[in-house]
């Protein structure tokens, strides 16, 4: 019979965290072209914003520490 030894496995969470930033950055930036040829630097910068906390959310669970 097999034996099954339990490990801790513990995420590595820095590179997670660069991996969401940069897709965010990357995803955000083209999305920011993606209706206009010129958007304005407040345009980019929300649309980048935009997607780095999309890409948190889906990675992370988010839990408020006041309750």
């Amino acid at each position: 019979m097999a034996v099954i030894t339990a490990y801790i496995m513990k995420p590595k969470f820095l590179p997670v965290l660069e991996m969401c930033i940069e897709n965010g950055l990357t995803y955000g930036y083209r999305r920011a072209f993606k209706h206009t040829d010129e958007p304005t630097e407040e345009q980019i910068t929300s649309q980048i914003k935009d997607s780095i906390m999309h890409e948190l959310y889906e990675w992370f669970d988010m839990e408020n520490v006041n309750e």
